[in-house]
């Protein structure tokens, strides 16, 4: 059995947008990565942040709370946040939770 794939966060900016990269597994373990990527974004005044989840093999509550987390101080610092391209557990938890309708635009 492979080991889990542990979560890698990356960025990007390119003028006024910020995108996030998910790839792997999204649990309590990233968390703090993912935190910290998030904050550098946010520093960075961009107007949308777009995060690229269709390479996150596993999200589970911890890592869903962090994209609401996420998307609420993007929200508070006026910056748009949207959930670009999805991956199917992505998706599955996102309509499980109703969640799909708070990440739609």
């Amino acid at each position: 059995m492979a080991p889990p794939a542990a979560l890698v966060v990356s960025a990007r900016h390119s003028g006024h947008r910020g995108a996030i990269r998910l790839v792997g597994e999204f649990d309590m373990s990233g968390t703090e990565s993912f935190r910290a990527v998030v904050g550098d974004v946010v520093a960075r005044r961009p107007e949308v942040i777009e995060v690229d989840a269709a390479q996150l093999e596993f999200i589970d509550a911890a890592g869903l709370r962090e994209l609401v987390v996420a998307r609420e101080l993007a929200d508070a610092n006026g910056i748009a946040f949207r959930l670009g391209r999805r991956s199917r557990p992505l998706v599955r938890i996102l309509d499980m939770t109703g969640l799909d309708e708070v990440f739609e635009g």
